[in-house]
C-alpha cells in the first residue's frame, strides 16, 4: 500500500493561504456592509460620499510612488541608508498631501455647491499620516517573505471598516457612516506592520540614503501621476458639474462599494 503524503507547507504556501483567508473575510463582510448601505443610505448619502473618496484616492495616488519599493529592492549593505531616505521622502510627500487637501477641501465643496463636503475631505487627508509611520515596516516584512503578516493587517482593517460601516448606517449616520470608519481604522494599518518590523528611523532626517540616480527613480511614480491627477480630477469635477450629484449617484455608489474593500491590501509593500 502506497502512502499519500501532503505537500510540505512553504512560505509561499503560507501566504498564499493567509492572503486567501484574508480576501474570504473581506468578501463575507462587504457582502452584509453592501445589503446595509443599499437599505439605509439615500442617493443623496452615497453621491456625496463618493465625491470625498474619489478626491481623496485621486490625491492619494501620489502616496503609491515606488519609495518604499527602493527599501525592498537595495543590497543588505545599502539597506539602512535607503530605509532612512525613504522614511524621510514619504514623511515630506505624505504631510504635503495632506495640507493640499486639506487646502483644497473648501474650494472643491464651493464647486459642487455644497459646504458639507469640506470638512470630510479635509478630515480623509489625515490618513496619509498612517503611510510614513509604517510603510518602511512594511517594505522590511516584504524583503524577508512575510506576505501573511501583510495579508492579515490589510485584512483586520478591511473587515473592521466593513463592520463599522455597517453599524454607523445602522444608526442613521448617513455619508459618515461610510467615511468616518476609514478615519477610524487608519491606525490598524499603521500599527499592524509597524509592530511587524523591528526596524526604526535614527531622530535626524536624511536624505541621503540615494543617490541622485536612486532618488530619481524612488520619484519616478511621482512625476508621472503628476500629469495625469490633474486631468482625473478635472474631468471628474466636470462631469459632476455638468450632472449634479443626484442623478451621478447610481455609478458613485458603485465607486462606494468598491471602496468598502479599501485600498489596504495594494498598499504599502504590496504594489
Amino acid at each position: 500500500m502506497i502512502g499519500l503524503s501532503l505537500p510540505r507547507s512553504t512560505p509561499f504556501v503560507r501566504n498564499l493561504g493567509s492572503m486567501g483567508s484574508a480576501q474570504l473575510a473581506i468578501r463575507l463582510t462587504r457582502l452584509a456592509t453592501t445589503v446595509a448601505l443599499a437599505r439605509l443610505l439615500t442617493p443623496n448619502d452615497y453621491g456625496l460620499a463618493a465625491i470625498v473618496l474619489t478626491v481623496n484616492e485621486l490625491i492619494s495616488l501620489f502616496t503609491r510612488n515606488g519609495i518604499s519599493a527602493k527599501v525592498v529592492q537595495a543590497t543588505a549593505e545599502d539597506v539602512e541608508a535607503v530605509a532612512q531616505t525613504a522614511w524621510t521622502m514619504t514623511w515630506i510627500v505624505c504631510v504635503a498631501l495632506m495640507l493640499l487637501q486639506a487646502a483644497a477641501a473648501y474650494p472643491i465643496a464651493v464647486f459642487y455647491g455644497d459646504t458639507r463636503l469640506a470638512l470630510p475631505i479635509a478630515l480623509m487627508g489625515t490618513i496619509y499620516l498612517a503611510t510614513p509611520v509604517s510603510n518602511i515596516q512594511g517594505a522590511f516584512i516584504q524583503r524577508e517573505g512575510r506576505m501573511g503578516r501583510i495579508a492579515f493587517t490589510g485584512a483586520l482593517q478591511v473587515v473592521a471598516d466593513n463592520i463599522l460601516t455597517a453599524v454607523l448606517a445602522l444608526c442613521g449616520l448617513g455619508m459618515w457612516a461610510i467615511l468616518l470608519p476609514k478615519l477610524l481604522v487608519a491606525p490598524i494599518w499603521a500599527i499592524g506592520l509597524r509592530t511587524g518590523h523591528k526596524w526604526r528611523p535614527a531622530r535626524k532626517p536624511s536624505l541621503a540614503g540615494l543617490d541622485r540616480a536612486g532618488l530619481k527613480a524612488a520619484l519616478a511614480g511621482i512625476g508621472v501621476q503628476d500629469g495625469a491627477s490633474p486631468k482625473l480630477i478635472g474631468n471628474e469635477c466636470k462631469a459632476n458639474k455638468e450632472s449634479g450629484i443626484g442623478l451621478r449617484a447610481g455609478a458613485h455608489a458603485e465607486i462606494v462599494k468598491n471602496k468598502i474593500v479599501d485600498n489596504a491590501l495594494v498598499a504599502i509593500g504590496v504594489t
